[in-house]
């Protein structure tokens, strides 16, 4: 239903007393005191089969719980084998997240490739386009928002330290799990970072009408199909498309909810003409993408509030960007040599955050104090 696997996934498993100290590692001292609860811990290390994964997160997952609901995941392990388990106690553990944000960042992270190391600021504009963190009134909210999120995550162990700064890693097995819920139709998404079929899979109309999510590497790609129509896609991920590939002129029409739009390493990213169609766009991500063309129409987006254009062949920002008085975070890292036409930064009234660390940044037309000013009072610098 539209999720490609990736590969085959090969597990190691632990001998029966190399499992449940695995499992008593992760538990709190209080969790052991219990005789019950250490049948029932028992018990679920020997329904784990063994498998480090899913015994870590289903220690974290119970970690000072009660013993309902100890019991409660016993129960659901008990008809499981080891081609079945991993599944099951990755379910419990999302099912014990109860909260929509961090539920949805955790959904967010099954979008990124096999053994891909997550940018949590990735995470953080991706929510922030998908409306995840409402009760959040400033970027900065947000992303303590998600660092709380991301701990959570963690803890339970449904992510993974890696390391690359400000990065996390999602273990294969729960990946496969995420992708398994992308072929149900309440997160029916487009996923496909294959090495030996990538880019564009074949779909059925369900999958169409139903998608919220498409995800792709784009290597070989030579274009799209021209009858594109996802009318409640909420983001579009593109990555590592070559000069081949070409976009349809009428690509976004059929996209009228989308809020995200995320391309990396894309030769020719997209046609800019054709973004009028999607008033919706909150959040622009271009990372080193070739920009050797007119991006005056990215001014046409009303709604804007996150721009990315982090190392991207770009070298100038046009009068046209004024308009984008929702934006709140600029991100030109790694565009050396900008130039930013009079008046853009003067109208930019929301804006909260410009990354442009290590840069060189001249502005034509305006006065530099003016700037410097609203810098030091308004925005934060990264």
């Amino acid at each position: 239903m539209g999720v490609t696997a990736d590969s085959v996934l090969k597990v190691s498993v632990l001998e029966e007393g190399e499992a449940r100290s695995l499992f008593l590692q992760f538990l709190e001292p209080s969790d052991n005191v219990d005789p019950e609860l250490h049948k029932i811990a028992e018990e679920i290390v020997r329904k784990c089969c063994g498998l480090p994964i899913a015994i870590k997160t289903m220690a974290c997952t119970l970690r000072s719980k009660s013993k309902d609901t100890w019991k409660n995941a016993l129960s659901r392990l008990q008809h499981h084998d080891i081609n079945t388990v991993a599944p099951t106690v990755f379910k419990t553990s999302y099912e014990n997240l109860q909260d929509e944000v961090t539920e949805a960042t955790f959904l967010l992270c099954g979008l990124f490739p096999e053994d891909f190391n997550i940018c949590t600021e990735d995470l953080l504009r991706y929510g922030w386009g998908l409306k995840l963190f409402k009760k959040m009134g400033t970027i900065r909210e947000a992303r303590y928002r998600l660092k709380a999120c991301i701990e959570r995550l963690m803890h339970t162990n449904l992510l993974m330290e890696c390391d690359a700064v400000g990065c996390v890693k999602m273990h294969d097995l729960v990946r496969a799990f995420v992708l398994n819920m992308f072929s149900k139709v309440e997160h029916a998404s487009i996923v496909n970072h294959g090495s030996s079929n990538p880019g564009w899979p074949g779909t059925e109309n369900m999958v169409s009408a139903s998608c919220k999510s498409i995800s792709l590497t784009c290597k070989g790609m030579t274009e799209f199909p021209s009858d594109l129509k996802f009318p409640n896609v909420l983001i579009l991920k593109l990555m590592h498309g070559d000069w081949s590939l070409r976009f349809p002129r009428n690509f976004y029409e059929e996209m009228g909810k989308l809020q995200v739009i995320s391309y990396d390493h894309m030769k020719y990213p997209l046609l800019f003409s054709s973004l009028k169609c999607s008033t919706n766009i909150r959040v622009l991500h271009l990372r080193q993408c070739s920009l050797a063309i007119d991006v005056s129409s990215i001014g046409n987006l009303p709604n804007l509030e996150v721009l990315s254009l982090a190392s991207s062949s770009i070298d100038r920002l046009p009068s046209t960007f004024q308009n984008l008085n929702k934006l709140r975070v600029l991100d030109v890292t790694g565009c050396g040599g900008l130039h930013i036409d009079n008046g853009v930064f003067k109208n930019l009234v929301r804006l909260e955050e410009l990354w442009a660390f290590g840069e060189a940044i001249s502005f034509i037309g305006d006065k530099c104090n003016e700037v410097a000013e609203r810098w030091k009072s308004n925005i934060t610098i990264v």
